[in-house]
């Protein structure tokens, strides 16, 4: 074989690896920036809560199944797996771990009556129950 040759060869399957390498690249940054757009959204109310919490005020549950919905779509069935699992772990905070009492229970006024005000009572561990899903959203 020719030295010409085997360069010429060697340049032909460079660009054709080049092209396919590039486009998978392509795919998976597309598929990085939908994730990020459906997880900043989540965060974004998920750090309201935190914070909410962390007060002593009670914001019920502010993400809902859309947005997670928006999210599931986005991830391999691996990740998915995790992701459902702190999903399920968030809406049982919401649910069971979470005591509240009416804020006119625990500051009794006879002049200010606050309807819907509730207060958290164990926020460290509301906290760090959503704190795991705040971990797996943030650090992909």
């Amino acid at each position: 074989m020719d030295l010409g040759l085997i360069v010429a060869v060697i340049g032909v399957a460079a660009t054709i690896i080049g092209i396919f390498t590039s486009k998978y690249f392509a795919e998976s940054l597309d598929d990085k920036k939908q994730f990020r757009q459906a997880a900043d959204a989540i965060l974004l109310k998920l750090t309201e809560e935190m914070r909410a919490i962390e007060s002593g005020a009670y914001p019920f549950q502010t993400i809902k199944d859309t947005d997670f919905d928006k999210l599931l779509v986005c991830v391999s069935p691996r990740k998915r797996r995790k992701l459902q699992a702190a999903i399920k772990c968030y809406e049982n905070t919401h649910k069971s771990t979470a005591k509240i009492k009416h804020y006119h229970d625990i500051y009794p006024s006879n002049s200010i009556y606050r309807l819907n005000s509730y207060v958290v009572i164990n926020p460290e561990e509301v906290i760090k129950d959503l704190s795991a899903l705040r971990d797996l959203i943030s650090k992909n």
